[in-house]
């Protein structure tokens, strides 16, 4: 059996999961410091989990979780629900396009591939933690909607490099998550299932 967890809130009953000396390792999140169980508190009152340093600071302009990405507009047919999502940015590619990690684990049981050092979707860690989905609609790199502006920001520029130097910061852990992006004109046939252009996923969690 699968099981997803993803904490939304720090614990609002003790700091760090420790209660005091009273008290000692808190009862209500089993001393973690993290729990999803916040019933009778409202959401002013409680303090967001941090972002992991293992998920994108920023969705991409092409994130499959933007409104009008191919994935979105195949009624989520791409994007799995219950099993973690990663982005294909900074991924190196293999046969037909598809986006391959460079290392992977998979317990002994286990149904899915897991990526080691690949960074989970900003748009797919917003979604799961009831942060705001991506505003801005999709788009493909280095292409610009109607009455957008220039380019500015050293982040999109390094979001719409498609050079493998940009590649060296996807997992830095600073805000500007750089990556090398993928020419975006591949079939989607040419490619296995969880290597749709705009995401990956793992290899059989679709």
């Amino acid at each position: 059996m699968n099981e997803l967890v993803v904490y939304r809130w720090r614990c609002p009953f003790c700091t760090e999961g420790d209660m005091g000396q009273s008290q000692g390792r808190c009862l209500h999140c089993h001393g973690i410091g993290l729990t999803n169980d916040v019933g009778g508190w409202d959401e002013s009152e409680l303090t967001p989990a941090p972002v992991p340093p293992g998920v994108m600071r920023r969705a991409c302009v092409d994130c499959a979780f933007r409104s009008g990405s191919p994935e979105l507009e195949a009624n989520g047919a791409q994007l799995p629900v219950d099993a973690p999502f990663w982005c294909h940015h900074g991924m190196t590619k293999g046969y037909g396009g598809s986006y391959e990690p460079i290392a992977t684990y998979r317990p002994d049981g286990a149904t899915h591939t897991i990526p080691i050092g690949e960074q989970v979707c900003a748009g797919w860690w917003a979604l799961k933690t009831g942060r705001p989905l991506p505003a801005e609609e999709y788009r493909e790199p280095g292409t610009r909607t109607t009455g957008t502006p220039a380019q500015s920001d050293a982040e999109d520029r390094a979001l719409d490099d498609s050079t493998e130097a940009a590649a060296a910061v996807v997992h830095s852990g600073t805000p500007a998550q750089a990556a090398a992006v993928p020419a975006l004109g591949e079939p989607a046939s040419a490619m296995p299932p969880y290597a749709h252009p705009n995401c990956s996923a793992p290899k059989d969690a679709l």
